[in-house]
């Protein structure tokens, strides 16, 4: 009998990705046929790295999402809606860190990032407004 380390997170990680890949091919296919806020479909990125960690809040006359994406520019965001999902990516470029002692520690994840957001309610995609 073969011995084999098992590597928990990693393992929940890469189900992670691949329920979230899942979720993203049939967003984009109902996108590419029931899209209402432009004619182009949201294009889907490969490689992507990470997804911002989002919330998502409902008041008496709107529906708030917000989005963590620390160190990165209004400006180099991407971010499309339509009545039924909400689609962000950019790039969140490393840092390059120099360290006298060659000691160098960083848990940051760097890259492309995607995400799409389904909503729990159809919204007027053309009466949102963002704020930072």
């Amino acid at each position: 009998m073969s011995e084999r380390n098992w590597h928990p997170f990693k393992d929940i990680d890469s189900l992670r990705h691949q329920v979230n890949n899942l979720f993203d091919e049939v967003i984009h296919k109902n996108i590419n046929k029931t899209s209402l806020h432009s004619s182009s479909a949201i294009p889907k990125v490969e490689n992507v790295t990470w997804e911002p960690a989002i919330e998502i809040k409902e008041t008496d006359s709107n529906l708030i999402l917000q989005a963590q994406v620390p160190g990165i520019e209004p400006s180099n965001l991407d971010i499309h809606v339509t009545k039924d999902a909400v689609y962000i990516s950019g790039e969140h470029e490393e840092q390059k860190v120099h360290n006298e002692k060659g000691i160098y520690r960083t848990e940051f994840e760097y890259g492309h990032f995607q995400r799409i957001i389904p909503l729990p309610i159809c919204v007027k995609y053309n009466q949102v407004q963002a704020e930072i």
